[in-house]
């Protein structure tokens, strides 16, 4: 679990480069692996804490860490105690997943093309165009 606490770190200063610091006050708590079928930015407004949690799957294919770490780090930037988030930033939280590859530093070589192929597997299965799919085979 550190390793990954470490990475989303790292991938939240990558994400602050991107769109802008992180609102400050809320300090992150280690991730947490969970047996949930979704990954989840739990926030708390009495400790003014911030818990990204994983799904079980992670344990098993660390490329899919990555992708759900890269995803909820925009979650992370502003924190809120609210289930609903909207729509924009969710849009944002899953471009910035699926583009996630020009970090070389957190994935390179082998890692690199799973993490690709694990991409275009999670953008079939979603409702997005097959655009964004065939951009994303320009980067294999």
């Amino acid at each position: 679990m550190a390793k990954n606490t470490k990475n989303l770190k790292r991938i939240i200063s990558i994400v602050e480069r991107r769109y802008g610091l992180r609102v400050p006050g809320c300090k992150l708590r280690p991730v947490l692996i969970e047996g949930q079928n979704f990954p989840q930015t739990l926030v708390s407004d009495h400790d003014r804490t911030v818990t990204v949690r994983l799904t079980e799957s992670t344990r098993k294919y660390p490329q899919q860490a990555i992708f759900q770490l890269a995803h909820e780090a925009v979650h992370c930037l502003s924190p809120a105690a609210r289930l609903d988030t909207l729509w924009f930033e969710e849009g944002l939280a899953n471009h910035h997943a699926l583009t996630f590859l020009n970090c070389r530093k957190i994935i390179a070589g082998k890692q690199k093309m799973r993490f690709l192929r694990f991409s275009l597997n999670h953008l079939r299965r979603s409702d997005h165009s097959g655009q964004q799919i065939s951009k994303l085979k320009r980067f294999g």
